[in-house]
């Protein structure tokens, strides 16, 4: 059986949807019967990404979250767990230095899902630069945007034109990387869609429930928007219900310091597959936290991130998939008690024919392409 490689966002994340997404697409391909592990890449072995400028509020950040970041030993703790204990991976680690050695050890290599092509976090790895004759495969790779300039689509044919098999997450990016490629481009489904309900349930029932909450919603917001907490705020108070908040999700956020009834500092990935299972309602700015919330056809509201408008493109093209964007609050007009009381209604009763649908396209793209 060849052996297959995957290289994403993995090695020593404590990000919620890029732990999940990893896990998924190991366990679907080792569900369909492949022989397939994450490659542990050491990403921040060197930065390519833009440099943040240091200013008076990011030192005061830096000193702030160091306290912090005391409270959140467990949660770190959780993630390592989670990565050794249920996601399959390479004993080597690598780097850019080293990266090539990985040829001798797979047949397939795939890159994806989450956001591994956004050339504002741009790794080449991620592109399978490495990679010597051997099959080269995306799987739902994430652009991070929808609109490209010339340049950057003259990088993306420098870098994909030897791939056998492209598929990205989002239906935005498909016309614009099939312009540069001479292979089909597909949209496939983000792996965490393509598990059934009940892993996602096995899961949440491995979560420590040392934090027993009454009817609560669950908050997750990974932008620092103090606005949008204190329209959670007033929410949660109309209907009753208290806040739990999973605090400092990307960074220590100042907003997050007084917001929330409870503030959950040890959730590793099955405390926050459990969180939002047992919420009333979720408010959040994150895709994956989206995808968790249609998974569980939870009562849930989205939300852009100040600054970071261009990554609106993976919502609404995941909400496409569930007839729900009347849950994307992206306007002052929807960030409101009234329009979120009006729209109350459970929206993930529908058929979901178009899931089903591009859940048979994901399944079939790999059984295809990843063999």
């Amino acid at each position: 059986m060849k052996k297959i490689g995957i290289i994403t966002y993995y090695y020593n994340s404590i990000n919620y949807g890029g732990v999940l997404q990893a896990y998924a697409l190991t366990k679907v391909l080792q569900d369909l019967g492949y022989n397939a592990e994450q490659i542990c890449y050491d990403a921040n072995y060197r930065d390519n990404s833009y440099e943040r400028k240091i200013t008076i509020k990011s030192i005061v950040k830096k000193t702030i979250y160091k306290y912090v970041d005391r409270k959140l030993k467990k949660r770190y703790l959780k993630f390592s767990q989670f990565r050794n204990e249920k996601i399959k991976h390479s004993n080597a680690i690598y780097n850019s230095n080293n990266i090539e050695e990985s040829n001798s050890n797979y047949e397939i290599f795939v890159t994806g899902s989450d956001q591994v092509w956004n050339l504002k976090w741009l790794h080449s790895a991620y592109f399978l630069d490495f990679v010597k004759n051997k099959k080269k495969v995306s799987y739902a790779a994430s652009l991070g945007k929808k609109v490209f300039l010339n340049d950057e689509l003259d990088y993306y044919k420098k870098k994909l034109k030897d791939f056998d098999a492209i598929s990205l997450r989002e239906k935005e990016g498909l016309d614009y990387i099939q312009k540069v490629v001479s292979v089909p481009v597909v949209q496939t489904l983000d792996p965490t869609l393509l598990l059934p309900v009940n892993e996602w349930k096995r899961l949440a029932r491995q979560a420590d429930r040392e934090n027993n909450f009454e009817k609560y919603m669950f908050c997750y917001f990974i932008g620092d928007d103090i606005k949008v907490r204190k329209l959670a705020t007033k929410y949660a108070k109309s209907r009753n219900l208290k806040i739990v908040n999973l605090p400092h999700a990307a960074g220590f956020n100042f907003s997050d310091v007084f917001f929330g009834n409870k503030k959950v500092y040890n959730a590793g990935p099955c405390e926050f597959i459990d969180l939002i299972k047992n919420a009333e309602v979720i408010m959040t700015d994150s895709f994956h936290c989206c995808v968790f919330a249609n998974i569980f056809k939870k009562d849930f509201w989205v939300f852009d991130r100040v600054g970071k408008r261009d990554m609106n493109t993976r919502i609404y093209s995941l909400l496409d998939l569930f007839g729900n964007t009347n849950r994307f609050c992206d306007s002052a007009e929807k960030r409101t008690i009234k329009y979120m009381s009006a729209e109350s209604v459970d929206c993930c009763e529908n058929e979901q024919v178009y899931f089903l649908q591009m859940k048979e396209v994901s399944i079939e793209f790999i059984k295809k392409y990843i063999n």
